[in-house]
Parts: C-alpha cells; sequence; structure tokens
C-alpha cells in the first residue's frame, strides 16, 4: 500500500495540499477539484503540442526525403545525358577516323601502281576490297551505336532501379 501511495499518488497529492494550505479557500473540495482540472487540463495542452510539434516534423521529413529524392533522379539524369553525349562524341570521333583512314588508303592505292594494266587490274581489285571493306565499316558503326544505345538503356534503367530501391 505504501509503494502504491509513494509510486502514483504522492506526486499529485503533495503538490495539491501544500496548493491548498497556501490558498486556505473557503470551499476546500471546491479547490481541490478545480486544482486537479487545472493540471490535467495542462497535460492535454502539452500533450496535444507535442503532437502538433511531431506531425510537423514528420510532415518536415517528408518533404526532405522528397527534395533529396529529386535531386538524386536529377543527378542521375545528368549523368546519363553526360554519357550519352561523351559517346556520341566518341561515336563521330571514331567514324573520321576511320573515314581518313579509307581515304588515305585509297590514296595509296592508286599512287602505288606502276603501269596502267596493271593499275586498272589493281585498281579493280581494290576498289571492290575497299568497298567491301567501306561496306564492312558502316556495319561495325551500325553495330557499335548499336551496342552504345543498348548499354545507355541499361544503364538508365539501372539508375532507375536505384532510385525505386532508395524510396
Amino acid at each position: 500500500m505504501d509503494e502504491y501511495l509513494n509510486g502514483n499518488v504522492k506526486d499529485i497529492i503533495e503538490p495539491m495540499i501544500s496548493a491548498l494550505l497556501i490558498a486556505q479557500p473557503d470551499d476546500p473540495k471546491f479547490f481541490m477539484l478545480n486544482w486537479l482540472k487545472h493540471l490535467y487540463s495542462l497535460d492535454y495542452i502539452i500533450i496535444n503540442h507535442e503532437k502538433e510539434e511531431l506531425e510537423n516534423l514528420k510532415l518536415e521529413i517528408k518533404n526532405l526525403k522528397q527534395k533529396q529524392s529529386e535531386a538524386k533522379l536529377k543527378k542521375a539524369n545528368s549523368e546519363v545525358s553526360k554519357n550519352k553525349s561523351e559517346n556520341e562524341k566518341n561515336n563521330k570521333n571514331e567514324e573520321n577516323n576511320k573515314n581518313e583512314e579509307n581515304k588515305k588508303e585509297e590514296e595509296n592505292i592508286k599512287k602505288s601502281s606502276i603501269d596502267k594494266s596493271s593499275e586498272k587490274k589493281s585498281n579493280s581489285k581494290n576498289s571492290k576490297s575497299n568497298l567491301q571493306k567501306s561496306s564492312d565499316i558502316n556495319n561495325s558503326n551500325q553495330n557499335n551505336k548499336d551496342e552504345t544505345t543498348f548499354l545507355l538503356i541499361i544503364k538508365l534503367n539501372l539508375i532507375k532501379i536505384q532510385i525505386i530501391m532508395i524510396n
């Protein structure tokens, strides 16, 4: 019984009795009733204020997470665009280099012929060979472009998956 009084009742009764002795009202029952009402209404106000603050903090966390997701998505899109433009530049440079090599090769073939008859035979053989090489190079360039596009699509999908996993 003492445990119950010390653990539960003492913290309420002692301040109320102190306030009663200080105020010395004419109607102690009414005073104690009002004192208890006032005490618990303050607790209610404090609890409601804490709930309101908690809701505001939850809302702020939600907004910050949304901003973080948007920033990550923007960064990922920027990286994809950057990689895409770099790949396009590299493909153009490779294509230009191959075209220059083909032109130089054709010029060297034309200069190397000694007599006209051998030149004609050589030219016809080399022309066919050059046409075949040009065709092979064009096919290779197309394959490189297709592979680059495929890799970019895979990267983009991986970034999307990472964003989904973060959320």
